[in-house]
Order: structure tokens, then C-alpha cells, then sequence
């Protein structure tokens, strides 16, 4: 650390903790954050490539509303394996 940032967070000026806010609308690049961690995507890598710090990422996929939207996302896509199950298990015996 400089010693302009350490005289400044001793004096009080800079959060020790960085600020959080609260999500109230999901907007298109939290879906694609979504989409992409019920893929199996690393939160990571899905921060280095959206250009975000992996503690915002940590922020939004802790939020309420984006957890609802993960487990719809999660249970959309275990329905449709379930189904391409169901359907490989009709070919397969005919």
C-alpha cells in the first residue's frame, strides 16, 4: 500500500468495506451471469470476461432475486434433461 492510501483510510476516508447494493431488477447481463453459472462456468472466469471484480459477482449471486432466478434456471434445465431421458429411453426400446 502507498502512503496516500494508508493516511487516507487511517483518516477515514475510504470504506473499509466496499458498498453493496441491493439488486431490485434483474437486467440482461445478470441473466447471462445466470445462464453461464448454471452452465458450469467458474465465477472467475464469468467476472474477467463481463469486466466485473469477482466480489460485484459475489454481491449479485448472493441477492435474493437472483437466487430465485438461478433456481428457475436450475429446475428449467433438470426438467428438460429429465425429458431428453424420457426421450432417449422411448427410442431406445423401439
Amino acid at each position: 500500500m502507498n502512503n496516500v492510501f494508508c493516511y487516507a483510510y487511517i483518516m477515514g476516508r475510504i470504506p473499509k468495506k466496499p458498498p453493496t447494493q441491493p439488486i431490485n431488477y434483474l437486467w440482461e447481463r445478470h441473466n447471462e451471469i445466470a445462464r453461464r453459472l448454471v452452465a458450469g462456468e467458474p465465477q472467475c472466469t464469468i467476472a474477467k470476461e463481463l469486466g466485473i471484480t469477482e466480489s460485484r459477482l459475489s454481491i449479485i449471486c448472493n441477492s435474493p432475486i437472483f437466487r430465485q432466478r438461478i433456481n428457475a434456471l436450475s429446475s428449467k434445465a433438470d426438467e428438460e434433461a429429465r425429458n431428453v431421458q424420457l426421450r432417449m429411453r422411448e427410442l431406445s426400446v423401439n
